[in-house]
């Protein structure tokens, strides 16, 4: 189960990836992953980590900290 936190990461993500047009099939061999395992990160099935999010901001070109300011993060029971 995601937590807040990774959930929210992985809608910035998401979003960014969107924006710029970059598909899951192609960034995740640019990544260093398959389609499979960054699909598992942007449900929230398994948490970016901080590798992976240098990563996926050099291949967007965007500083690390755009990826860590999601829309919202809401607490539970808010």
């Amino acid at each position: 189960m995601a937590t807040n936190l990774t959930a929210a990461i992985a809608d910035a993500v998401r979003e960014h990836l969107r924006r710029r047009g970059v598909s899951q099939r192609t960034a995740g061999p640019l990544l260093g992953m398959s389609q499979q395992a960054l699909s598992d990160r942007l449900t929230g099935r398994t948490p970016f980590t901080l590798a992976d999010l240098e990563r996926l901001a050099d291949l967007l070109d965007l500083p690390v900290s755009d990826l860590l300011q999601p829309r919202q993060v809401q607490e539970v029971g808010a």
